[in-house]
């Protein structure tokens, strides 16, 4: 990889995109929201490769070479001779920011993190435990700056509960819970686990 580069406005944030129809095969076994989760830890880069992606991703060469082509007629990537530059437009659909935390800060919050998600889980009155949490992001990387982390989390309810007010009950108890978890820690953000934040480069936390 190119050495990074650091670029004085960040982009907006927003979600990655959901998969559609529209989207070539090869994204049914290489998910866009982890496409996007590399593109977003490009931020600042200068150039990088389809070896830097398939490495990350934990993908073969080949199939991060064939992703390329449609991140470029998206207009998320450029070619860079042999190489790859992200665009303005992929570092807003990927939801980076430029890297302000130092490394050490990101570490921190996120051992704290670890030392209550066990501690909510020997908690008998907590209404769910962790049963995962995968962080990931470029504070992995060997950098002066990263980006808040990225914790992939994976919540089970103890229990039966209260199941009155249906799934949107559940779906509010559960962001209410991840609040209280995340508390206003700014290092890191807690997201819904899904499996590929196992296969590419992570930390498990639990």
């Amino acid at each position: 990889m190119s050495p990074r580069r650091r670029r004085s406005a960040p982009s907006a944030e927003s979600k990655p995109a959901r998969k559609s129809a529209s989207q070539p095969e090869l994204f049914q076994n290489l998910p866009v929201a982890a496409v996007f989760s590399f593109l977003k830890e490009t931020r600042g880069m200068l150039n990088w490769s389809a070896r830097d992606m398939a490495e990350t991703l934990g993908i073969a060469v080949a199939a991060a070479r064939e992703a390329l082509p449609y991140l470029s007629m998206q207009g998320y990537v450029r070619a860079s001779a042999s190489e790859f530059q992200t665009t303005a437009a992929g570092e807003t659909v990927s939801g980076s920011a430029a890297p302000h935390f130092l490394p050490a800060s990101v570490e921190k919050a996120l051992a704290a993190l670890t030392e209550r998600i066990k501690k909510s889980n020997r908690d008998a009155k907590s209404p769910f435990a962790v049963k995962k949490a995968v962080a990931f992001g470029d504070f992995l990387r060997s950098e002066a700056r990263a980006q808040a982390a990225d914790v992939g989390v994976l919540l089970v309810a103890k229990g039966h509960g209260d199941a009155a007010g249906g799934a949107a009950a559940e779906h509010a108890r559960e962001d209410a819970f991840l609040r209280e978890l995340r508390g206003r820690v700014s290092q890191f953000r807690l997201v819904p686990y899904a499996e590929w934040m196992e296969t590419r480069t992570h930390r498990k936390l639990i």
